[in-house]
């Protein structure tokens, strides 16, 4: 995202942890509620990168938080696969994990993955406020071209 911080980070146990750290200090001054909400889905985003997109321990990842006007947008980049925000995978009844993007989507105005710079980009976008409403965001359609 042009004209914002990035934050580089190497994949392992502590990278969530490190990119919350960076999310917080970026939107330091926010409403705690918008905050808290950004701190999840960059936990979901970084993690899912760390465990599902093939990161060897040493890869780097890219965190980028931003305020723009009127919502706060979130990246990450990975090199792995791409994934398909419109169909997540379901979780099974009593299986641990399985439902960061279904909370990404219910915290998030918009939000998506693209293939971007031979990798995987995740994003969304949140209101200042927090919890932008009562009913999921559908992932956003992916631009063509």
């Amino acid at each position: 995202m042009e004209g914002a911080d990035v934050l580089t980070l190497v994949a392992g146990p502590h990278a969530a942890s490190i990119a919350r750290s960076y999310t917080r200090d970026c939107l330091s001054g926010l409403p705690q509620p918008a905050i808290e909400d950004a701190l999840l889905v960059v936990t979901e985003f970084v993690t899912n990168a760390v465990l599902h997109a093939h990161c060897s321990p040493g890869t780097e990842l890219s965190v980028v938080c931003a305020v723009l006007r009127g919502h706060t947008r979130i990246e990450v980049h990975d090199p792995g696969p791409c994934f398909d925000p419109r169909h997540p995978a379901v979780s099974e009844p009593g299986r641990e994990g399985g439902r960061g993007l279904a909370i990404v989507g219910a915290l998030a105005r918009r939000w998506g993955a693209e293939r971007s710079r031979g990798g995987c980009l995740a994003w969304a976008e949140l209101d200042l406020v927090g919890v932008a409403g009562t009913h999921p965001a559908p992932p956003a359609e992916a631009p063509t071209g």
